[in-house]
């Protein structure tokens, strides 16, 4: 029998530990790996030379350098994949505040254990807090859109079947009409060459 705190634990749900294990995996996947493919673009772009410290240093988003603007552009054009991310692997609206924290609570571990030490620089909180905001919302947002769009299978399997029920559409009458008319001019043209010959 289930005890009263037993339902905090999962037990009355789907409560799959492995597979939100490998979608916070495949989400810190997509943010890393977005970060990659903007700065590189970014550090060609402005001619900066790419290295770690733009990822995990708290001085990146310093507003005074060249990198720091390269930082707060890759972190902001990042934002669209994650949400293309969420809506693809996490898919739930209810679990995107979850997953968008979890993202941004790892990469903040990361970079005190890079850093040595804990957050100094304003900035960098500020970015960050911001895309994990904008990504937290708009996530949401795009993840009860779709989970609110109907199922288009069923529409036109019910659609379908009311289409037979009917009974034929106009356009076929139509292309029937047309057929029996082009039959009865072949039998009278017949007719016609019989009468003829006889």
């Amino acid at each position: 029998m289930l005890k009263k705190n037993d339902r905090f634990l999962g037990l009355y749900s789907n409560f799959d530990p492995k597979l939100i294990i490998l979608q916070i995996i495949c989400m810190q996947l997509v943010f890393y790996g977005g970060l990659s493919v903007f700065f590189m673009i970014l550090d060609f772009t402005f001619g900066l030379q790419m290295h770690i410290g733009q990822y995990f240093h708290f001085t990146t988003f310093e507003t005074d350098t060249t990198y720091g603007l390269v930082a707060a552009l890759a972190s902001g054009l990042n934002i669209p994949l994650m949400i293309g991310g969420l809506t693809v692997i996490v898919e739930k609206a209810n679990k995107v505040l979850d997953f968008v924290t979890t993202v941004y609570f790892y990469h903040y571990i990361i970079c005190v254990l890079y850093n040595g030490a804990l957050v100094s620089k304003f900035s960098w909180l500020m970015v960050n807090g911001i895309c994990m905001v904008v990504n937290i919302v708009v996530g949401e947002y795009v993840c009860i859109r779709l989970e609110q769009q109907e199922i288009r299978l069923f529409e036109n399997l019910m659609t379908s079947s009311r289409s037979e029920s009917k009974g034929p559409s106009k356009k076929e009458l139509r292309e029937r009409k047309k057929k029996q008319e082009k039959e009865q001019a072949i039998e009278k043209i017949e007719l016609k060459s019989m009468t003829v010959s006889v």
